[in-house]
């Protein structure tokens, strides 16, 4: 993409074996723009290596007998594919084994529970309960815990052990029994996400297809300045894509910071390793690993104040991730991209962290692009809405994702 060309046509053969466009050659002049106007020219080789000059060399009737300059623009066209509606519950149940009220700070309630949350964690993720226990600490702070009708807001929730965790909530609570039962319910159903929520459909989101207009699509915009225009319209028709449906997953599971990428559905995968034209696909998952996906928002109590835990990072929730090795897709997490958005729906923001921001970032890996080429492509949060040079360069000199 970006390479310039021209056509010429004459009926001699013999003719175009002397002709030639070499930028080395026709790099001359005094100003850019001079030389700029000399390297688009095609020459006889033979007379501009006796003559040294292109107004004889350049082939006659050049206006006749060749095109204009012109550019090279690849279509990156995408199969679009989504998770389906949300199955499973998003909240355990157990049994209380004691109540101090507050503690650890005047207004809270510790509950300790005869269960291990890791166990129970891993009931409504799709990973064991072994791969369950990393990210389960404070997995459901900010979530709410219900206990004798009344509801509380989730503070802190440990993982300590096989059974016993605490659960630290705001509010008071006296007078609770020993095996009274509690529901804990986990951040996402503040974000809108309660079972069977559609991820097609989430209020205020505008679908990647939505603009049939490519040269004023946002999206393609970040594109424009590497010649690349991508389409998401022309794969996802019902011929084309046929699974346009994949079974939905909680967490996309990962395992030593290589994610999972057997979920994709990638009809059009046949054209993917086509020079011709290119081909990716995309996926909108609900959530990314349970390690990063912003459960826990990760903070403990210190005797003295709420602190953000040292080795969480606080987690911060994953966006998306990209398949660099075997360069076929990415995923888009919106759960992720909600969480990143203090809990709102978002399009394209100023940060670049919206769901389209998403998809922009990550199908920037695809085709060759870094994170320490900086602009679009930084991370944890990218340094404007547009593309580094850098990542330009290596998108130009791409043959195929």
């Amino acid at each position: 993409p970006g390479d310039n060309f021209r056509i010429v046509g004459f009926g001699d053969r013999d003719f175009f074996e002397n002709l030639e466009n070499d930028d080395a050659k026709l790099n001359k002049g005094g100003s850019e723009d001079k030389k700029a106007e000399e390297k688009q020219k095609i020459v006889d080789k033979y007379i501009l290596e006796k003559e040294k000059m292109t107004t004889s060399a350049e082939i006659r009737y050049e206006k006749k007998y060749s095109s204009k300059v012109l550019t090279v623009w690849r279509f990156l066209y995408s199969e679009v594919d989504y998770m389906g509606p949300r199955v499973g519950e998003n909240k355990i149940d157990g049994t209380v084994y004691s109540v101090k009220p507050n503690s650890p700070a005047k207004g809270e309630t510790t509950i300790t529970v005869n269960e291990g949350l890791a166990d129970k964690y891993a009931q409504i993720t799709n990973i064991s309960t072994w791969d369950g226990s990393d990210g389960v600490l404070n997995a459901f702070q900010e979530g709410r815990l219900e206990l004798n009708g009344s509801s509380y807001w989730v503070k802190y929730s440990s993982n300590n052990s096989l059974f016993r965790d605490t659960i630290v909530v705001s509010g008071v609570i006296n007078n609770v029994s020993s095996g009274a039962i509690y529901t804990l319910y986990e951040d996402d159903e503040k974000l809108g996400f309660i079972p069977r929520t559609d991820l097609r459909n989430i209020p205020g989101r505008q679908p990647i297809q939505s603009n049939n207009n490519f040269s004023y699509c946002q999206t393609a915009l970040r594109y424009q300045p590497a010649y690349i225009v991508p389409d998401f319209l022309t794969l996802n028709t019902d011929d084309l894509n046929k699974t346009k449906t994949v079974k939905f997953v909680r967490n996309v599971k990962s395992e030593n910071d290589k994610y999972d990428f057997s979920l994709f559905e990638f009809d059009n995968k046949r054209f993917h390793q086509r020079k011709d034209f290119w081909t990716v696909y995309v996926l909108f998952a609900y959530k990314g690993a349970t390690y990063e996906d912003g459960d826990p928002d990760g903070k403990i109590w210190n005797n003295k104040a709420w602190l953000p835990i040292a080795d969480t990072n606080g987690e911060d929730p994953i966006s998306g991730i990209a398949d660099t090795e075997g360069g076929t897709g990415i995923y888009v997490f919106v759960e992720g991209c909600i969480e990143r958005n203090a809990g709102n729906q978002a399009d394209m923001t100023g940060n670049a962290k919206g769901e389209k921001d998403t998809v922009v970032h990550e199908l920037g890996h695809i085709l060759g692009a870094e994170h320490e080429d900086g602009g679009m492509m930084a991370s944890p949060d990218p340094r404007g809405r547009f593309f580094a040079n850098k990542s330009l360069l290596a998108f130009r000199k791409l043959e195929n994702p």
